[in-house]
């Protein structure tokens, strides 16, 4: 029985690497393509495709993940599922096709970008085949070869981003670029589903298509309203400056999205395990969620948010600069204002996380509307610069008020339940604030001695020594250890009790 158990953790650990080796690579992959596309494609032909992008990931939110969700349970597949998976996703994918098509000329009405609609066109071609490699994949890791699903992944990234490269090269701009993606949707499908042809699955009853839909309502609509939050600083500035400031913005937010994924998924690996052994859990979530994980769990985000972002203000644009090449001045002076927002967003996601595992779901989702709300306060209230120089600033400041907004209602609600002590938080938030701003005005003060990006960020890469030496000397002393040990300065208070009205008062709380 441990030789077994042995094995299966084994396994998980073998996947979960596989795993990491594959984003590891699909983000190096993804940088060469940004550096390429920043020396080919103009500003308002990248701004166009951004935009064009977060209209297609919407679609694919809501396109192909229920189906490919179906098939990650305990155990391989049947070979009838796998085969009704398949012809599911294709069906859906052809569906979301047709959709994009006929939305396709909608953000080029609402933001005044005819060069989006094309764009948009070709990038719809992913649907036919990405719905169905996401079932093959799927099927192939539930089938014991993690391995494999990785590496058609991965080699169908490549292929999309060397046609995507070739197009370019050859004149095809900006539509080599949107090129990359159905590319790399059909090599993996054709990959996928040659190798799950080859492998042995057990046999089982027919299975109708129709029952392996699993719309998991939560998920969907709760991933759909992050992607509309994410994506209104980019349409605000698009359609209030134009393409060519969206291709900016673009660029400089790409940069700031990479700690957030990076944290993300070392937070996931860390906290909850593989992900693959989670799915075969119970669908409710986990609702006990003691006080020392909480305080850790904010602790840490606290700790990488500002701190960590804090060295991507100063370090990050000498960073980009060296990645886009000459000509992007504008976009390297975006990356400061765009870390606040990035650090509480980081901040803001630690807690959404923290709440789902407690199942708090209706309170997660009244959460994200306010943010939703103060996102949009936030870019209405920077309508009247739209004409200066500073709006691109200001709007990048402005995807920093839902974050804000979000976590603050988090920590309200977290300090009523006695879940985490706010003032607490709020002095890890300010010392990590604090280590964040001399690191990033060291970096920033070092790399201004230097002309050349390559040079700017050696130098201010090595003015962080005397925080990272002062931190080490001073770690007992930082929030973030006191967390790690346990230790606390006093108990969290208790939510006061609700004494109850007598019986036939008005106003008498609900038991």
């Amino acid at each position: 029985m441990n030789g077994a158990a042995d094995r299966t953790v084994h396994a998980e650990d073998a996947a979960g690497g596989w795993r990491w080796g594959g984003a590891v690579f699909g983000l190096l992959l993804q940088l060469c393509c940004v550096a390429y596309a920043a020396r080919h494609v103009s500003p308002a032909a990248l701004g166009a495709y951004a935009v064009a992008l977060t209209a297609v990931h919407l679609l694919a939110h809501l396109a192909g993940g229920a189906i490919a969700a179906s098939l990650d349970r305990a155990g391989p597949p049947t070979r009838p599922a796998a085969h009704a998976a398949l012809r599911l996703a294709g069906i859906t994918g052809f569906t979301g096709f047709a959709v994009a098509q006929l939305a396709a000329p909608l953000p080029a009405l609402l933001l005044h970008t005819p060069g989006t609609t094309p764009l948009l066109r070709l990038l719809a071609c992913a649907f036919l085949c990405r719905p169905a490699a996401d079932a093959a994949s799927a099927a192939l890791r539930r089938a014991g070869r993690p391995r494999d699903a990785v590496l058609t992944d991965a080699g169908g990234q490549a292929a999309g981003a060397a046609t995507g490269i070739l197009l370019l090269a050859g004149g095809v701009n900006p539509l080599g670029l949107a090129a990359v993606l159905p590319v790399s949707a059909a090599v993996a499908l054709g990959a996928a589903a040659l190798l799950l042809s080859r492998t042995p699955l057990p046999e089982g009853p027919p299975v109708q298509a129709a029952s392996l839909i699993r719309v998991p309502w939560f998920e969907a609509g709760f991933g759909l309203l992050r992607l509309v939050a994410a994506g209104a600083p980019l349409w605000a500035v698009c359609g209030l400056l134009g393409p060519g400031a969206a291709g900016v913005y673009a660029r400089a937010a790409g940069l700031c999205e990479v700690p957030v994924t990076v944290y993300g998924r070392v937070a996931s690996r860390t906290a909850g395990g593989s992900r693959e052994a989670d799915r075969h859990r119970a669908s409710r979530p986990v609702r006990r969620v003691d006080v020392p994980t909480a305080r850790l769990a904010v602790t840490a985000a606290s700790a990488a948010g500002f701190a960590g972002f804090g060295i991507v203000a100063g370090a990050g644009p000498a960073a980009l600069a060296l990645l886009l090449g000459p000509g992007w001045e504008s976009a390297t002076a975006l990356v400061p204002w765009l870390c606040a927002a990035g650090a509480l967003h980081l901040v803001y996601s630690a807690g959404c996380s923290l709440d789902l595992a407690r199942g708090r779901r209706r309170e997660l989702l009244g959460t994200h509307l306010v943010v939703l709300l103060a996102t949009a306060a936030a870019l209405a209230v920077v309508l009247p610069w739209r004409g200066s120089g500073s709006a691109l600033p200001l709007l990048a400041c402005a995807a920093a008020a839902g974050p804000a907004a979000g976590h603050a209602l988090q920590l309200v609600r977290w300090g009523r339940c006695g879940l985490v002590r706010v003032r607490e938080a709020l002095r890890a938030h300010a010392v990590h604030c604090g280590i964040g701003a001399a690191a990033g005005a060291l970096a920033t003060l070092a790399g201004s001695a230097a002309a050349a990006p390559g040079d700017r960020l050696l130098y201010g890469l090595l003015a962080l020594a005397p925080v990272a030496l002062l931190c080490a000397g001073l770690h007992e002393q930082l929030p973030l250890s006191a967390a790690l040990s346990g230790d606390r300065p006093g108990p969290a208070p208790a939510p006061r009790p609700r004494t109850p009205a007598p019986r036939g008062t008005a106003g008498a709380p609900a038991p």
